[in-house]
């Protein structure tokens, strides 16, 4: 059941949005849709009901985001991501899925010709797809991320982004749910 979702989740990020949004040169760029697949490194969540902590297990990451360039030098957008994740000690079956949606903003710097770096605030709402309810939840996504786009001169722009994911505020009926910042390292194309 829970890969089901995860089949429809990936199929919404990666299919449904239009590919012809190619553009040509960085600077002359209003806007970006980008797919990227990566990892999340393994952090730790804290459960208040039993007042105890639990890992947050490392695994694949796919992202999908559209930016609009309100300026030159600055977009806003939606991102739509997905992680396969773990809390161990909590969990009986593997295969709890993080979904998250939300909006961004990144500023645009560029480094020379062919380079730019756009730092960017994601704030989403959370939520994790488990077959045990007690892991099945939502929450405040806030997430810092970095992007290095490259360009190679084709309508498209690969990039590298590195990044944290956390969450301040979630939770269910039997306990909030809360974790510190968690890494993440992903590569992809921005058309």
């Amino acid at each position: 059941m829970i890969h089901r979702r995860l089949v429809l989740i990936l199929f919404g990020i990666l299919f449904l949005p239009s590919v012809g949004l190619a553009q040509s040169t960085l600077k002359e760029r209003s806007r970006d849709f980008g797919i990227s697949v990566g990892y999340i490194f393994e952090g730790s969540a804290y459960f208040a009901e039993p007042d105890r902590y639990s890992a947050h297990t490392a695994g694949p990451m796919i992202r999908a985001f559209y930016d609009s360039f309100l300026m030159e030098r600055f977009a806003v957008g939606l991102y739509a991501q997905a992680a396969l994740s773990d809390f161990p000690r909590y969990t009986t079956e593997e295969g709890t899925i993080l979904v998250e949606l939300g909006f961004s903003a990144k500023p645009r710097f560029l480094v020379g010709e062919k380079m730019a770096l756009k730092p960017g605030l994601n704030v989403g709402y959370r939520t994790y797809l488990a077959d045990d309810e007690y892991v099945q939840s939502d929450g405040l996504g806030l997430n810092l991320g970095l992007e290095l786009q490259y360009d190679i001169g084709a309508s498209y722009l690969p990039f590298l982004e590195v990044g944290f994911i956390s969450q301040p505020w979630g939770g269910n009926d039997e306990t909030d749910i809360t974790f510190d910042p968690i890494t993440y390292v992903q590569l992809g194309i921005a058309f």
